[in-house]
């Protein structure tokens, strides 16, 4: 039954099949390839510091491509960018988790006692932390059964995507010894994706009130 299932997606949807499945390899290949390289030791001096400075740009690269997706499906009412978006925002969850257990695993080799008091003293390893915990939350609540079940509350819950982007940058300029650097163009990018989704961040400040 579920190969049935999945025949009639493929003949009914062809193009969206093959648009995800783009998608996945180019979310997918380059986090596998990174991995290789440092398996391999080649990714010189400090391959702890390359990986996780990797997977971390890759959870902010996913993420402003997410919402960028979600602005343009709905201004161009695309059907196979809205089919999309939740495949997006799961590589988001996938890298930022990469980004994570790469720390504990590398630099901080599962000290849990370590981790907690890092996490506490250090700001921006508190914001990142925070921001995961959303993006935790809004993965394991993606679905459509999850959508159903919450019912407004699921609205309220997926509106702090906005919260996390905000922190991710932080913790990302915070995390830079210069100032002056790709942090800044982050920064700009996620300050215009928010601009551009005013709207949607009024109306969610207002189920705080």
């Amino acid at each position: 039954m579920p190969d049935v299932m999945v025949q009639r997606i493929i003949q009914n949807h062809p193009q969206l099949m093959g648009f995800k499945a783009l998608l996945h390899g180019a979310c997918l290949l380059p986090a596998l390839w990174i991995f290789y390289l440092g398996a391999i030791d080649s990714l010189g001096a400090d391959p702890v510091k390359a990986l996780i400075h990797f997977y971390g740009i890759g959870a902010v690269h996913c993420l402003l491509a997410t919402l960028v997706v979600s602005l343009l499906s709905k201004k161009l009412r695309t059907p196979l960018l809205m089919r999309c978006r939740r495949l997006l925002g799961l590589y988001v969850a996938f890298y930022a988790t990469l980004h994570i257990v790469c720390f504990l695993v590398f630099e901080w080799q599962l000290q849990w006692a370590e981790v907690i008091d890092e996490i506490i003293r250090r700001p921006y390893i508190t914001f990142g932390f925070i921001a995961w915990l959303i993006l935790v939350a809004l993965t394991l609540t993606s679905f459509k059964r999850a959508q159903r079940a919450m019912g407004a509350r699921w609205s309220q819950l997926h509106s702090l995507v906005y919260l996390s982007l905000a922190l991710i940058l932080l913790h990302f300029y915070w995390s830079q010894k210069s100032p002056w650097n790709q942090a800044i163009a982050y920064a700009f990018a996620g300050a215009a994706l928010l601009y551009l989704k005013r709207s949607n961040l009024l109306n969610w400040l207002k189920l705080f009130k």
